[in-house]
């Protein structure tokens, strides 16, 4: 009922204008006097209205944690603060850039446009301007870059502890290490990708023995028990086997729960 639901909008404007804040259970309490043309549930209504309150600056959520819940009206938000200011382009640009390389690193030109989703034409030119604070390395045709005098990483570089390595890392669904970089070749097949990257852009959470991308991992919670299940790329050895299902254990503990299954 687009009229009645403009209506509603309307009333929104009018209320959030004349007392400046409302919270959720003001704008419930206008939907349950208001909202008997609909036959969805009032929170439905709410909800819907929020969204709608927001896409036509009639509402602004304050932004609160867990949640948002209270609404200014937007004749009373501070607007200055969030004007396109041009002058700051460039250095916000740079910023974001130094950013990456410091958390993300070492990482290539062509991933951080992959994480970033600008084009390389658009960042280059501002990326040639802070190369001079950041670390050159080539690897496989490409190159690395990243903070200068980053002592971890540059004596780890050279050191066999990267290959020695056998510790166990049980990597989250959307971890870093498949959205932060446009290059996975570097440890994923293209067969073992598709497991990780699935259809939807879901990306699945990732085992690492050491170095090598092992496999997949997926866990399901029922009351107080917990199970997880590991679909591995290559079979694992006894000690490995003992050190993953010691990191389950400790993430059952963290969620209190206790593991039936493996």
């Amino acid at each position: 009922n687009p009229e009645k639901f403009d209506s509603l909008l309307s009333l929104l404007d009018k209320e959030g204008k004349n007392r400046k804040v409302l919270s959720k259970k003001d704008i419930l309490e206008i939907v349950k006097e208001n909202s008997r043309y609909f036959s969805s549930d009032y929170d439905a209504v709410m909800y819907t209205l929020l969204i709608q309150s927001n896409l036509k600056r009639i509402l602004f959520g304050l932004p609160e944690k867990p949640h948002t819940k209270y609404f200014v009206h937007y004749n009373n938000v501070n607007k200055k603060k969030w004007e396109f200011n041009i002058d700051k382009h460039d250095k916000t640009l740079k910023n974001i850039m130094l950013r990456y390389f410091t958390y993300y690193s070492p990482a290539t030109l062509a991933d951080f446009c992959h994480w970033s989703g600008l084009s390389k034409s658009f960042v280059e030119g501002k990326f040639n301007e802070i190369k001079d604070s950041l670390e050159e390395f080539s690897f496989n045709n490409r190159k690395y870059y990243l903070p200068k005098d980053d002592k971890d990483f540059l004596s780890l570089k050279d050191s066999n502890i990267i290959n020695d390595n056998k510790e166990v890392f049980l990597l989250r669904k959307f971890d870093p290490l498949f959205v932060c970089y446009r290059h996975k070749d570097w440890i994923a097949s293209p067969s073992q990708e598709k497991e990780v990257w699935r259809a939807s852009a879901v990306i699945e959470s990732v085992l690492l023995i050491g170095n090598r991308l092992s496999g997949t991992w997926r866990y399901e919670i029922k009351g107080k028990n917990m199970n997880f299940n590991f679909f591995m790329f290559e079979k694992p050895g006894a000690s490995e086997k003992k050190k993953i299902s010691e990191k389950a254990e400790n993430l059952a503990l963290f969620h209190k729960k206790n593991i039936t299954e493996i």
